[in-house]
């Protein structure tokens, strides 16, 4: 418009788009970005998922929490959430598919739902946290580099809260923690050892997150192919401390004067036939087994798996006399119970026992920390519809104090 109103038509020619104000022009339409960002947050899950076994693409952990972010960016409320949760819920269900393995194929299904449905809430809660600082979208984006170094470390910080949380919340349940997913760099995983996991989370969440930025300073300034490098110096500079410490740290390990040889026996029983009732003796036959043809080898210690069968007091000799011909003490996992006292209440505990060979008498720990849905219902007394979601029917109690095997 001209001082004296009229229009002004513009030149032929003069489409180009100024981008003084530093935002980035959309790569689609709002209408199309608002539909895609559903199935990619289904992608985001998915992704995650396949970075744990099986198939162990380690390097999806690496992009996942930066790309979550991308597709929840510049939603509200609800939106945001519901975009944050369907990403959680598609990479819990994936990685707990292993449950749909039980022969009860309707408590398997309610498990398998109400634990992923549940263990969901936590990184869907980081998604929904760190996503509403980015409620105006990446495009609009203009923070300085020192705000952007700032979010990063919240971001990682933030999911390592999120996952101690869910490591100690109702019982704990911590499964597939980003961390584990790089069990295999051994110089990366050294960290562990002083932070616990939670510090190898820690840095693939602000390698990630930081990575992201890196990827929009690249689109905001196109003709300096460096301005990315100041987003992922530091992430990088810390990554490589921790695996040159780390690289270090295994080439000097020294090699063991004292070795201790276990044996550990994995009889493979279908989960059809363990949950199969009768066939307690013929479980125990293959382990019995299977456990003669180890101790051939000559163990300092046989092991067995987590409730791989039970004994009965008509087949308890038999274990203990191949224990005391062998002088090979032996640790199984198997189901204790016992009544409560001054009450006609029967209790059971998930329990490891050792017998040694010159000691009939067990030792024994009664598991403490139990699996929500897996192996304790909550709020069974409070809500007894609750434990139609597990298959277990019923809970363990939780044992009381550790237990030091001698």
């Amino acid at each position: 418009v001209t001082a004296a109103g009229a229009i002004r038509k513009p030149k032929a020619g003069r489409s180009t788009q100024h981008l003084s104000s530093g935002n980035l022009p959309p790569l689609i339409g709002a209408k199309q970005l608002s539909q895609a960002r559903w199935p990619l947050a289904v992608l985001v899950g998915l992704a995650l998922a396949l970075a744990f076994p099986e198939p162990r693409w380690v390097g999806f952990a690496w992009l996942v929490p930066g790309a979550w972010l991308a597709v929840v960016a510049g939603e509200r409320r609800w939106r945001l959430f519901g975009l944050a949760f369907v990403a959680a819920l598609v990479f819990r269900l994936v990685s707990l598919r292993f449950l749909l393995n039980m022969p009860h194929m309707a408590g398997a299904i309610a498990g398998w739902l109400a634990l992923s449905l549940y263990s969901a809430l936590y990184p869907a809660a980081w998604a929904w946290l760190c996503g509403g600082s980015l409620r105006d979208g990446l495009g609009k984006l203009q923070w300085p580099w020192f705000r952007r170094l700032g979010f990063g470390l919240f971001a990682a910080a933030t999911w390592v809260a999120f996952e101690m949380l869910q490591a100690r919340l109702l019982g704990g349940y911590p499964w597939n923690f980003l961390g584990v997913s790089q069990f295999e760099n051994f110089a990366l995983i050294q960290i562990a050892s002083v932070t616990g996991v939670y510090g190898v989370s820690f840095l693939v969440v602000w390698a990630s997150v930081s990575l992201l930025f890196a990827v929009l300073q690249i689109r905001r300034s196109p003709a300096n192919p460096w301005s990315w490098m100041v987003d992922v110096a530091l992430p990088l500079l810390a990554l490589g401390l921790v695996c040159g410490s780390g690289v270090f740290r295994v080439a000097k390990v020294p090699s063991p004067t004292n070795k201790l040889t276990v044996a550990l026996v994995q009889p493979s029983i279908p989960q059809q036939l363990i949950w199969q009732g009768g066939t307690a003796d013929e479980r125990l036959a293959k382990i019995l087994k299977l456990s003669r043809l180890a101790l051939a080898t000559k163990p300092d210690l046989l092991v067995w798996p987590e409730a791989c069968a039970s004994i009965s007091a008509e087949r308890w000799p038999e274990v203990f006399g191949m224990v005391k011909s062998s002088g090979v003490p032996l640790l199984f996992g198997t189901d204790d119970h016992e009544r409560a006292e001054g009450s006609d209440e029967v209790r059971f505990y998930n329990t490891a026992a050792f017998l040694t060979p010159d000691d009939i008498q067990l030792q024994s720990y009664r598991k403490r920390r139990l699996v929500i849905f897996g192996e304790y219902i909550p709020f069974e007394k409070a809500l007894p519809f609750m434990k139609y979601l597990s298959p277990i029917g019923g809970s363990f109690t939780a044992g009381m104090e550790p237990v030091q095997f001698t």
